[in-house]
């Protein structure tokens, strides 16, 4: 069946007040204590032992599982020479917000998409403990992807970011000429720069602002995806603040002249 030409979806304008959930750490220190965590990893199926991951670990996770059951364990990633060190060159992006749990745990789930690796996207879930005022893993998931014509981490951001703010030039502008000439081709052939207009006038009407939302990193509902069209398939919402409010995004791309095109979006605030 061919990808419908309707690109674009009704959007949903709601007004809906909470309180933000935070970080509970800096992210730069919640960045590093996964990439370190990987990393150590990383080198442990390198070298094939497991010593000094297990050093770096949890006590509890030290008592249930000794460098030798992790070497059992992790196997497979021996035996395939599973290679994730391309992460240090880039960054993780969550699946949920990270939280501290009843027991003073804080659990991570995220992902990477490498540029140029085998495999190239890195699915975690990793569980810390405070210990000796330092977070050490005590649980680890990981699961390795290759995934054909999946951009990295910072393509992936860069055309959320990109049609975004695209978005928010036009509602400034209350023309969607230039929004339009960004897209894909049959986005274009669909809809008119009118038409869009009439679309989100209820976004415009209400003064829906996202010209801060480049500081803020999305929490992806799940992984990134290439549909069996070749498009580029984001799910995911952005938690806001001032005025608190969440912006959910169902964006599809398709490639065209080198570079990922708007054909499909669908945005509602909250």
């Amino acid at each position: 069946m061919k990808k419908t030409a309707a690109v674009l979806i009704f959007l949903s304008l709601s007004v809906l007040f909470f309180a933000q959930s935070k970080l509970p750490i800096d992210e730069t220190l919640l960045n590093s204590l996964v990439s370190t965590t990987l990393l150590n990893f990383d080198q442990a199926i390198k070298i094939k032992s497991f010593t000094n991951f297990h050093k770096t670990c949890a006590s509890e996770f030290q008592k249930k599982y000794s460098p030798s059951k992790l070497k059992d364990l992790f196997g497979q990633f021996m035996e395939n020479n599973i290679d994730i060190s391309a992460i240090r060159k880039s960054y993780p992006l969550f699946t949920k917000i990270p939280v501290i749990d009843e027991f003073g745990d804080m659990i991570i789930d995220g992902f990477y998409v490498l540029e140029t690796s085998v495999p190239n996207l890195i699915e975690f879930t990793i569980q810390f403990r405070k210990e000796d005022a330092q977070w050490k893993p005590i649980s680890l998931k990981l699961q390795t992807y290759y995934k054909e014509k999946l951009p990295f981490t910072g393509a992936i951001i860069g055309n959320i970011n990109k049609t975004m703010m695209s978005l928010q030039q036009a509602f400034k502008t209350t023309n969607f000429t230039s929004f339009l000439a960004k897209s894909s081709t049959p986005f274009q052939q669909k809809l008119t720069p009118g038409k869009l207009l009439d679309i989100f006038k209820g976004f415009i009407v209400k003064k829906v602002d996202f010209s801060k939302i480049t500081n803020y990193h999305p929490i992806f509902d799940k992984l990134p995806l290439i549909d069996e069209y070749g498009d580029l398939v984001l799910r995911g919402k952005f938690y806001l603040d001032n005025p608190p409010q969440t912006v959910e995004f169902k964006l599809d791309f398709r490639e065209e002249k080198a570079e990922w095109r708007i054909i499909y979006i669908n945005i509602n605030v909250k």
